[in-house]
């Protein structure tokens, strides 16, 4: 902006300015021209102010046209944004487009009726049906999610019963042709046990003329082969690619937690889980019946050939056979199945549970034959080959069979007791053949009370526990001793052999129970049980006054043997006595009583086998017999009778 010049804008007054033009030469024409060029000024002024508000109009347009570009620009970028936000849209929903499409078109192939599991496309098939479950329910809050979820589970029930339907028929035909072939029918000894009768005229090369002993390394034999043959025929028709699938499936399965809610995908998603562990399970179902097709006939048929096996050699026999099935199966089954380390699907529904079926039946086969077993002897023997074939921590259906054979033992227990020691007689010959005479062989004769007791209490030791123990071999115990005092009582009053002297009889009946007695004492000293029982029974005395007690007692079984045992060694230590000094008398010398005393104590030898024993009853006997000879001495006058002198 321009300012006025400092002559225009500090003018002297009018007076000063004329006095001055007055003295100044051409002032006038100054003066004019002074005003020209102030009128000029004036004008370039108001040509500048108007130019200056041309400017700030302009400049103000200048702002406005700015603004107005920078909101254009901005929305062109906006626009732009937009732009590319739509056309990734278009592009997510074209492509989301073209994944239903691909999967409403493999849901079709999947459901298709003539689906095959041996194709060459259907591995892929079953992978797209995953991938499309999988897309599904990570987008299952889109509109058509659920209405392809059915559609997929439709499909993927399709497929994976075409997969189920061709591994059961794999196996059916496996184990089919095993059942089938010369060879399989060739490991049977007895035609009956076939799985198919119509296999019997295949038996070119039957084991029937084979031994017994050799029925274990036969089986053993075979084995190998049949499994060989199996895998081989469970190979053809695609076998091994539907294999691979299935352990695929298997090895995608997961629990289910149990604790929490689950939301709509864990939901979806564990139902695919609920699918494949389904398929799994039924397919692994099918080899498992394959095998036990093959397996059983095959057990069976060991175990009910030839001549009925004892329940021991049974045992035996079944627990040798189960271990080489198993061996086999386990070698069979990493032929066939890729399996990683640690448990899996095709672990518990396969391998796993084929252990149990075939435990379960060799359990079953065992039972049939324990309940046809009444022998308690044999029961015990039973137990111990249980026990000898398996060291070790005991597998479960083992313990099974050890439990069934200790239920058993119980039973035939209290009958045994009741059928065989209770009714404890001896017929006139087999009571003299109680008296031991020395002859050869009769040195062990005892009681058959006392021997069936004997092997009744070493069955139970073993086969019971101690607390069930123990009661058996007190009531064991009472009734050996009611039944050794009623067979020596019968045997001192019935009739002596032609070569016992009389009036032995009673001796060698207190003898022949002192040996009983000594025996029984030996077995339970081998136990390491405790021998008394508590009973308790109601006290009614005081009913009357409403009031019930229980009455508690103690038994020994122990005690009570050495009670008799005391009053059967005081008896004979009597009797002995009496009899070595009863016709002693003026005529009877020491060597006489000493003679006869040798005699009983030859006699005694041939009943206690123990030296120490014999020593301890001969000790009061002699004593006995050395009071009684000088009393007998001194009532017939002899003044000063001379003691007996024992070597």
């Amino acid at each position: 902006r321009l300012a006025c010049p400092p002559l225009i804008a500090a003018q002297p007054s009018s007076r000063l300015m004329s006095a001055s033009l007055d003295t100044l030469p051409d002032a006038h024409s100054w003066m004019i021209r002074l005003q020209q060029c102030e009128d000029k000024a004036t004008g370039a002024l108001e040509v500048v102010k108007s130019l200056n508000g041309h400017l700030q109009t302009l400049t103000a347009a200048t702002d406005r046209v700015k603004d107005q570009s920078n909101r254009l620009s901005s929305n062109a970028s906006s626009l732009l944004a937009k732009k590319s936000l739509l056309e990734g849209q278009c592009e997510t929903l074209t492509d989301m487009l073209r994944k239903f499409q691909h999967i409403e078109a493999v849901c079709k192939e999947g459901s298709h009726p003539m689906l095959s599991a041996a194709s060459s496309r259907f591995p892929a098939l079953m992978e797209e049906i995953d991938n499309a479950v999988t897309f599904l329910i990570a987008n299952v809050d889109m509109k058509s999610s659920r209405q392809f979820l059915a559609l997929v589970a439709s499909a993927q029930s399709s497929t994976t019963h075409a997969l189920r339907t061709a591994l059961s028929s794999c196996f059916d035909t496996a184990s089919s042709s095993i059942v089938s072939d010369p060879q399989y029918a060739s490991c049977f000894k007895d035609k009956a046990n076939l799985p198919f009768k119509g296999v019997h005229n295949l038996m070119t090369t039957s084991q029937g003329d084979a031994d017994d002993d050799d029925v274990p390394a036969i089986f053993q034999g075979h084995l190998a082969a049949l499994n060989e043959n199996y895998r081989r025929h469970a190979d053809e028709h695609s076998g091994v690619p539907l294999r691979r699938l299935l352990e695929d499936r298997a090895a995608r399965c997961r629990a289910k937690p149990v604790e929490g809610e689950a939301t709509a995908e864990e939901e979806l998603y564990w139902s695919a889980q609920l699918a494949d562990h389904a398929v799994v399970e039924e397919s692994m179902g099918a080899f498992r019946r394959s095998r036990l097709l093959i397996i059983e006939p095959l057990v069976r048929d060991h175990l009910t050939s030839s001549t009925r096996l004892s329940l021991p050699e049974a045992v035996e026999r079944l627990l040798q056979v189960v271990r080489d099935v198993w061996e086999e199966e386990q070698v069979l089954f990493k032929v066939l199945w890729i399996v990683g380390e640690g448990p899996t699907p095709l672990h518990s529904h396969g391998l796993q549970r084929l252990e149990e079926d075939i435990y379960e039946y060799a359990y079953q086969q065992y039972r049939r034959y324990l309940m046809g077993t009444d022998d308690l002897m044999e029961l015990g023997r039973a137990h111990a080959a249980i026990i000898a074939t398996c060291p070790g921590p005991l597998p479960k259906f083992v313990g099974r069979m050890v439990g069934d054979t200790q239920e058993r033992a119980v039973n035939r227990a209290t009958t045994y007791i009741r059928n065989t020691l209770q009714p404890s007689t001896a017929t006139k010959e087999e009571m003299q053949d109680l008296f031991r005479t020395g002859k050869d062989g009769d040195e062990d004769r005892l009681p058959n009370v006392v021997v069936c007791a004997a092997s009744f209490l070493d069955v139970v030791y073993r086969l019971l526990d101690r607390s069930v123990f123990t009661i058996f071999a007190d009531e064991c115990l009472r009734v050996t001793l009611a039944g050794v005092l009623r067979v020596t009582k019968d045997m001192g009053l019935g009739a002596l052999p032609a070569d016992v002297g009389p009036g032995l009889g009673p001796i060698h009946a207190l003898l022949l129970r002192l040996c009983c007695l000594l025996r029984l004492r030996e077995n339970l000293s081998s136990y390491d049980a405790s021998f008394t029982v508590v009973e308790q029974r109601l006290d009614l005395s005081h009913l009357a006054q409403t009031k019930l007690g229980i009455t508690q007692t103690n038994r020994e079984a122990k005690r009570d043997i050495e009670t008799v045992l005391k009053e059967c060694c005081d008896a004979l230590i009597d009797r002995i006595s009496t009899s070595v000094c009863a016709p002693a008398g003026p005529e009877v010398t020491e060597v006489d009583v000493k003679s006869l005393y040798s005699e009983y104590e030859v006699l005694l030898g041939r009943y206690v086998i123990s030296s120490a024993t014999r020593a301890v009853l001969l000790r009061p006997i002699r004593a006995h017999i050395a009071s009684n000879y000088e009393a007998r001495c001194l009532k017939n006058g002899v003044a000063t009778p001379t003691p007996i002198t024992w070597e």
